[in-house]
């Protein structure tokens, strides 16, 4: 459906495209996706209400009025990441085309044919349990050497829809170049069999192996389990008030976990070890400060730093070019905005 922009001029009554944008704005972000398209898209992760974070996997006909139908709820854009910051919370969608996964055109048919509708429209689906199989055996190969608890647990769910669901799978994996994949991960789930280095290189060169050359599919296998140093990042939330910067320190922290991000909470109260945040950023996360305590010259020198000060009435702040937000706004308004000056930084 379409979704229109705003025509008013400041001071006049708002005219129907405006109240559009403010009802979309308050939906819940199902509802929009329902309303966006007019065809069938998956959530591939995991399902409202236990995922803000939605995974989407769209063709390319639904991606246009999906990004539209975002911008006009107020979400902003980074990439294929789409976030929209309220209430002290971040509701998350990232939107795949579905080209992407290189499936052949009969496999693809069929995911989104035989996906079950979550929502009364029946737009909005999620894949059978054989497919979600498939789609949790490419993943997980890209996931480290353990399989993770939230894996394990969404496996065990598509098991309780349907027992037979990885023999179903099975019968499906050589067409997703799932075959070595799905193997690992049902010997990971029912045995805890460890997910080495080489089995899943191999599992990913199979599965890049249809759409590659053996050159390109052996090199982006390399790529895809090789742990690339990535750059720890600290955020201090800085204010007279402790209270206000606890309060605020502890919901960004929240939202950039939600956002996809390994982000902790430094808690000056609690004494917490040096080492322990100097792991969080030497594996690329975010320790996120109430205040501006000093560093430890034990730390690593090699992260960023961002800062935010709150201010009453957004007065004189540290200084250093350090961003000044007013802490006299409402706190919804002052989370979201710390949350999304935070997002476009990283």
């Amino acid at each position: 459906m379409p979704f229109a922009r705003s025509t008013s001029s400041p001071g006049s009554p708002p005219r129907a495209e405006d109240r559009q944008r403010a009802r979309f704005r308050s939906v819940n972000t199902l509802e929009l996706i329902a309303a966006a398209v007019a065809e069938r898209v998956i959530v591939a992760g995991s399902l409202p209400p236990g995922g803000r974070d939605l995974d989407l996997v769209a063709r390319s006909s639904a991606i246009p009025p999906l990004a539209e139908a975002f911008e006009v709820a107020g979400f902003d854009q980074h990439g294929s990441t789409w976030a929209r910051f309220r209430r002290c919370v971040a509701d998350v969608v990232d939107v795949a085309p579905s080209a992407a996964w290189r499936l052949p055109p009969s496999e693809l048919e069929s995911l989104f044919a035989e996906a079950e509708p979550i929502e009364p429209q029946g737009h909005v689906c999620r894949p059978t349990p054989h497919h979600a199989l498939l789609i949790l055996a490419r993943r997980t190969m890209r996931e480290g050497r353990r399989l993770k608890d939230k894996r394990r647990d969404r496996i065990r769910a598509e098991l309780e829809r349907d027992r037979a669901g990885f023999a179903v799978a099975g019968a499906r994996a050589d067409a997703w170049g799932a075959g070595r994949a799905l193997e690992l991960l049902e010997r990971a789930y029912r045995d805890g069999t460890e997910l080495s280095f080489g089995a899943r290189r191999r599992a990913i060169r199979a599965e890049l192996g249809a759409s590659r050359s053996s050159a390109a599919a052996a090199i982006s296998s390399w790529r895809a389990v090789l742990d690339r140093p990535r750059r720890g990042t600290v955020v201090m939330i800085l204010a007279e008030d402790t209270e206000l910067s606890d309060y605020h320190a502890a919901r960004l922290a929240a939202i950039l976990n939600t956002l996809g991000y390994a982000a902790s909470l430094a808690r000056p109260t609690r004494h917490e070890s040096d080492w322990a945040q100097q792991r969080v950023l030497a594996r690329g996360g975010i320790v996120v400060q109430a205040g501006g305590r000093s560093e430890s010259r034990r730390r690593p020198r090699l992260h960023r730093r961002l800062a935010f000060a709150l201010t009453p009435g957004a007065g004189p702040g540290p200084g250093s070019g350090v961003p000044v937000l007013d802490a006299n706004c409402p706190a919804h308004e002052l989370c979201a905005e710390l949350a999304r000056l935070t997002w476009d930084a990283l």
